[in-house]
């Protein structure tokens, strides 16, 4: 056969080289990439946590042999206030209570409409609108004069039924319901009203009253202030056009001591001091925050005298302000701290088994 001339030889020769220099390109183009690359600082390599081993447990102090008893019923007391049997027994209490019971007892208490004007306004908080309509009322002064209005008018007895609810009689069965499922005298628990409030709307053709009341669960406390426990709220509405009364309950709200055991056991510590004072007749020491006679009958005697006390007797007219005080917040206090006394010679410890 006859060879490819020269020149062609030549021609390839120059392509091949020129496939040759684009890879010596493109490799000497990786080589430069890499040398920038590795040129940069290197990232930190974040360090390893180590794995927990479990939850964190809270740190807290075990309450002494003498104590034991108090520290196991009060966590048991603690667990009762949220015991939804417990809770369901005062839910049913609440609603035993008619409209025609309530309307039966004011029917022949003309006064209490007076003795809230009086007394009540200056104790609670207050909101009303009157049977005009408008703005809501809020100053005694000014809640006193709808009820001159509405004693000069002759509004409907349905309105004279709520003028005469709105105040803290409305709530003394409640709160009765509430001591018998929650007072403890053994762990000295009382029921305290810190706040009431009344909502009065004297609007035809359906006037109604609403009431709120905070309530707070206390027991003794280790330092000078008492240990709350828990909260709650019980509402009150009351509407005689419907011939209803509804009354309800909040659930609990446990305070953070039932959760971080601290108080707890220095509330026991003090409990079983203050028992231990009781049964060697009063001599010892008495646990920190108390004072010798303290709760007496005494005492006590001398508490009931003052909240029957009318405002007129007391110091400076007896203004007492928004808040747990008044006549029924009063009661509460005197009548916990009677049962407490009852029942302070005989703890835990005493409990059959």
């Amino acid at each position: 056969g006859i060879l490819p001339s020269g020149g062609g030889r030549a021609g390839g020769g120059v392509g091949l080289m020129d496939g040759l220099d684009e890879l010596l390109a493109e490799a000497a183009a990786e080589r430069a990439e890499k040398r920038r690359d590795s040129a940069k600082p290197a990232k930190p390599t974040p360090a390893r946590m180590p794995a927990p081993s479990g939850p964190p447990t809270l740190l807290t102090r075990e309450a002494s042999s003498a104590a034991k008893g108090f520290y196991s019923s009060l966590k048991s007391y603690i667990e009762r206030l949220l015991d939804p049997d417990v809770l369901d027994g005062i839910d049913a209490d609440f609603r035993s209570r008619t409209f025609f019971e309530l309307e039966e007892y004011l029917g022949n208490k003309s006064e209490l409409a007076a003795y809230m004007l009086k007394h009540e306004l200056g104790r609670m908080s207050y909101s009303l609108v009157g049977a005009a309509g408008g703005p809501a009322l809020t100053e005694a002064a000014s809640i006193r004069e709808e009820y001159a209005r509405h004693e000069a008018s002759g509004s409907p007895a349905d309105a004279e039924l709520l003028w005469r609810a709105a105040n803290q009689s409305l709530l003394a069965e409640p709160l009765g319901s509430l001591q018998a499922a929650w007072l403890e005298p053994s762990l000295h628990t009382c029921i305290v009203a810190t706040s009431s409030r009344f909502e009065l709307d004297l609007r035809a053709p359906a006037p109604q009253l609403r009431a709120e009341c905070t309530l707070a669960v206390q027991t003794l406390g280790a330092g000078d202030e008492p240990l709350l426990l828990s909260t709650a709220c019980v509402t009150i509405e009351v509407s005689p056009a419907e011939r209803m009364l509804r009354q309800s309950l909040s659930k609990p709200r446990l305070a953070d001591c039932c959760i971080y055991d601290e108080q707890i056991v220095a509330t026991a510590e003090a409990m079983a001091q203050w028992e231990a004072a009781a049964r060697s007749g009063g001599t010892g020491a008495s646990p920190k925050g108390t004072r010798e006679g303290d709760i007496s009958i005494d005492h006590l005697t001398a508490q009931l005298e003052h909240f029957l006390q009318s405002e007129d007797e007391l110091p400076g007219g007896g203004d007492v302000k928004e808040g747990g005080t008044g006549l029924l917040g009063g009661l509460t206090n005197v009548t916990s701290g009677i049962l407490a006394v009852l029942g302070r010679r005989r703890g835990p410890a005493d409990e059959p088994a």
